[in-house]
């Protein structure tokens, strides 16, 4: 039942969206008449063929997946640890992971309006810092055998594994087609949820069966160690984005003065 209660919210912010928001009308926007000669079979393809959008989609897929290992492991990370209840765990993680997390995505969607001044495709360097920030900060916290210590120590990672939403999301729409958009973004929430969310904490469960020999808690710390590695890794891909979408940039600006 608590799992049920917690998704209600959902509904009913699905249901005001539903109300509140509109698409505009058809023909107020000259650029969605060029849009509609696109067949909505072909999006996919024409996505893909950006170089951008397919880095995009492997990084949001890995800054993902180290997130949802986080969140799944965390918790028993910590009890196996420090001997805590679940009670006590769940509510320091609630404030760490949920406020923490919040205040990540709105920050990165701050950043990244600022950093548009420098180019339409900087807002991708601050998803890059925070995935490169979040992987060794989480390394660090696995490390740290003082309770209080390690809660401050969590507090900057768990607000820049969040971070790099607002500037992916914000490019991803960049790049498609304004009759497209929609899909673009459902296309990576695929990936996220198929494999980020479907393969992360497989693979820490996996890799903690593999370090069983160590114990308990260390061999938990040693999975989710090397699984850390995905948010550096996150990091790179979205500095490939960056620097496709930069060019890209250029390239578009350089045929519309060369138009006029």
């Amino acid at each position: 039942w608590a799992l049920i209660l917690a998704a209600l919210p959902g509904f009913v912010l699905a249901a005001a969206m539903m109300i509140v928001c509109r698409d505009p009308r058809p023909g107020k926007s000259p650029s969605t008449q060029i849009d509609a000669a696109i067949p909505q079979r072909g999006a996919l393809a024409d996505l893909l063929e950006q170089p951008g959008y397919r880095y995009l989609c492997v990084a949001a897929t890995l800054s993902s997946m180290g997130g949802y290992m986080v969140l799944a492991f965390l918790p028993a990370y910590a009890i196996r640890t420090f001997d805590l209840s679940t009670g006590i765990v769940g509510s320091a993680l609630a404030l760490l992971l949920g406020v923490g997390g919040g205040l990540g995505t709105y920050l990165g969607g701050v950043l990244g309006d600022r950093t548009t001044q420098r180019g339409a495709a900087s807002p991708l360097l601050i998803s890059m810092a925070a995935c490169v920030i979040s992987g060794p900060m989480f390394l660090l916290a696995f490390y740290i055998s003082n309770l209080p210590l390690l809660a401050f120590m969590l507090v900057v990672p768990c607000v820049t594994m969040t971070a790099w939403m607002g500037p992916n999301w914000a490019t991803v729409q960049s790049l498609s087609a304004i009759k497209h958009r929609a899909f673009a973004s459902a296309f990576i929430l695929l990936l996220i949820n198929l494999i980020g969310l479907g393969a992360g904490p497989t693979l820490v469960g996996l890799l903690s069966d593999v370090f069983t020999g160590l114990g308990n808690a260390n061999g938990l710390r040693a999975a989710l160690s090397v699984s850390m590695s995905v948010f550096p890794l996150a990091g790179l891909f979205f500095w490939l984005a960056h620097r496709s979408c930069a060019r890209k940039s250029a390239s578009d600006a350089a045929f519309a003065v060369s138009t006029e």
